[in-house]
């Protein structure tokens, strides 16, 4: 289960069994996710959506 650290006033640390897997933030209505490999994903429709494209994005960099 991800867990959010905030970061700002709509940008949030994701971490998972305590290591920031990436980022997420709001901008003008919409997300934005960061993994840590750099790869961004913008025009989420919301939060929920950005941790779902994080969670994919560290499976794939795990294997």
């Amino acid at each position: 289960m991800a867990e959010l650290r905030k970061t700002g006033e709509s940008s949030y640390d994701v971490l998972v069994d305590g290591r920031t897997v990436g980022q997420v933030w709001s901008w003008h209505g919409s997300w934005a996710a960061k993994a840590t490999d750099g790869e961004t994903r913008h025009n989420l429709k919301s939060r929920k959506q950005a941790l779902a494209y994080l969670e994919k994005a560290r499976r794939r960099e795990n294997g």
